[in-house]
Order: C-alpha cells, then sequence, then structure tokens
C-alpha cells in the first residue's frame, strides 16, 4: 500500500473512533437516563439535574462528532 492509502485509513479509523465515542455519551448521559427517569428507575430526583446532565453529554458528543468531521477533511 503506498503510504498515502495508508495515512487515509488510519485518518477514517480515528474519525470512526471519535464517533463511535460520541455515540456512546450521548447513551449513556442522555437516553440511559432518559428512559430511567420515565420508568423510575433513575436515582436523581431533580429534573433540573437531569437535565443539565442531558445537556453536557449532547454537547459533548456533538463536538466529538464535529471534531470526527474534522478528522475526515484531511483525507487526499
Amino acid at each position: 500500500m503506498t503510504p498515502i492509502l495508508v495515512r487515509n485509513e488510519r485518518t477514517k479509523l480515528l474519525a470512526t473512533a471519535l464517533n463511535n465515542v460520541s455515540v456512546a455519551v450521548i447513551v449513556a448521559g442522555v437516553i440511559a437516563p432518559v428512559i430511567g427517569y420515565s420508568y423510575g428507575t433513575f436515582a436523581v430526583d431533580d429534573p433540573l439535574r437531569l437535565l443539565s446532565l442531558a445537556i453536557i453529554c449532547l454537547t459533548t458528543g456533538g463536538t466529538l462528532m464535529l471534531a470526527a468531521r474534522y478528522v475526515l477533511g484531511g483525507l487526499e
């Protein structure tokens, strides 16, 4: 393989890893607590705390997704 192809594959692998982490953050910090809260199994009694957790995780996940898109901009 040529060095450019190797670098492109490594870049795609990094972007995929960043995207996977962002999905995991969103699922763990937004979807799971909201479902747990709706069933009454989430340990936080304050809905404002749940909302702040969801906002922080959505922001973090979105930032990681944008980072993955930025990394893909380096493909040749």
